[in-house]
């Protein structure tokens, strides 16, 4: 089973959202993985993901 704290959780469900049409609940899943990661580039990436919807 999935760990929902670990932060690929948030941002492959960031990716669902987004493609089903809702930005605004994806751009909070992408900004809930950036903050789940302490990797600096997943954390620019997945802010910037954020900022483009």
């Amino acid at each position: 089973m999935t760990d929902p704290t670990d932060h690929r959780w948030y941002a492959v469900r960031a990716h669902l959202l987004e493609m089903a049409g809702d930005p605004e609940a994806a751009r909070a899943a992408y900004r809930e993985a950036a903050d789940r990661t302490t990797s600096l580039p997943q954390q620019r990436y997945l802010h910037a993901r954020a900022s483009r919807l």
